[in-house]
């Protein structure tokens, strides 16, 4: 017995897949005829639509946010890096000119700097220190 039409029928009735639609009485859904028999046999519970599966309705919830929340994050974080490697870097150069950093140790730390490597003013004086000892 086919119900692929009806099951269609349905699907567009209600807005859901054909996988959600159970039939439990195959023979009085093939004599309907009209969106009004299905209607009131779904209302009967002849035509059972099943919830929908899994967390699909919270993540579509989700992908809906706009862009917007985050991109006021990435713009703090891309002015952090900036005062950050400015702040490290003009320190660096002080430290060359007092001679306290040699060329070969102001490229490696200026690198590291450029790699994000110190999260303050305090990892890099303490990286200049290790080297000394």
């Amino acid at each position: 017995m086919n119900l692929k039409s009806k099951k269609q029928m349905i699907g567009r009735m209600y807005g859901v897949g054909m996988k959600r639609i159970a039939i439990r009485s195959p023979n009085d859904v093939k004599e309907a005829i009209t969106r009004r028999d299905i209607e009131d046999m779904v209302a009967n519970g002849v035509i059972e639509i099943k919830a929908e599966k899994g967390m699909r309705s919270t993540k579509k919830n989700r992908a809906r946010r706009g862009f917007g929340s985050t991109k006021k994050k990435v713009v703090d974080r891309k002015r952090d890096y900036i005062m950050l490697t400015r702040k490290l870097r003009k320190f660096l150069n002080g430290a060359r000119e007092k001679s306290i950093v040699n060329k070969e140790k102001y490229e490696k730390l200026r690198s590291k700097i450029k790699a994000r490597a110190f999260k303050s003013l305090g990892y890099l004086k303490e990286a200049i220190r290790g080297d000394e000892k």
